[in-house]
Parts: C-alpha cells; structure tokens; sequence
C-alpha cells in the first residue's frame, strides 16, 4: 500500500478556525482545557491517596502490601493485553478521520476491539491458570493466589 499524504494545509484554515476564533481565543481555549485537565489529574492524585489510606486503615500494612503486590501484577498484564492499541487507535483514527470521515473512524475502532477483545481473554485466563504459580514460586507468598485471582 503506497504511503497516503495527508494536505494538512487544506484542512487548516490561516486566521481563523471553522468556528471563527481568532488565534489568540483558540490559544486561551486550548490553556482552560489543559487547567481542566491538570485539576482532573490533581483531584484523581488526591483521590488516590485518600483511597490508600483508607484501605491501609481497614486491611493493615501487610494485607494492603498483598494488595498492592497484586495490583501491580494485573495491572502490568493489562499494559500487556492492550498491546499498544490506545495509541495506535488515536494515531489511525485520526488519519481515517481525515481519509473517510466517521466511517473510517468506526471501522479502526471496530478492528482493534475483534483483535484486544479476544487477546484480553486469552491473557486473563493465562494469569488466572498462572496465579498460584506467581504468588507460590515468584513471590513466595502463597496468600496472594487469590488476590490475583480476584483482581484479574
């Protein structure tokens, strides 16, 4: 398949965008977006440590160390079974965007659920079948077998 050129310029207008904004505006709507975005993060931080302290109170420190054990087994399994699909769905859905419209934006996200779906299931069955061996042989804390079970 030869390499598509996409005419950037074509889309982008000089002055003003679509909607009539001025630089300046499209400037100042973009830096309430990134305040928006930065108090979302900040408040999802704080949640975050509200929540692990409340679970270090309620399980212990060495029930909620299981915890995080485990937490951080799935989780590195997830970054495993999404295989890179969010950003290559950003990157390809934007170029058919540009190339077919929303057709093409349904069809990359269609294309890459039939190829995540069936690998996520592939590897929660694999960690679910490999949770005794992780928590037994790995990390020696036969205890955590049913954590990771529950977490997967």
């Amino acid at each position: 398949m030869p390499n598509q050129q996409i005419n950037l310029k074509a889309a982008a207008p000089d002055q003003a965008g679509q909607n009539g904004m001025s630089a300046d505006e499209g400037l100042i709507h973009v830096a309430k977006g990134g305040g928006i975005a930065f108090i979302g993060t900040a408040g999802s931080r704080a949640l975050s440590y509200i929540y692990s302290m409340a679970l270090i109170w309620v399980l212990g420190a060495e029930a909620f160390g299981q915890f995080t054990l485990a937490l951080a087994v799935v989780t590195f399994i997830g970054l495993l079974a999404s295989i890179g699909f969010p950003q290559g769905i950003i990157r390809y859905a934007a170029i058919q965007l540009a190339l077919h419209g929303k057709s093409g934006v349904h069809q990359v996200v269609l294309t890459a659920l039939k190829v995540v779906i069936p690998v996520s299931l592939v590897l929660t069955g694999v960690m679910a079948a490999a949770a005794g061996f992780l928590a037994g042989s790995v990390f020696q804390k036969p205890e955590l077998r049913q954590i990771i079970i529950t977490l997967t």
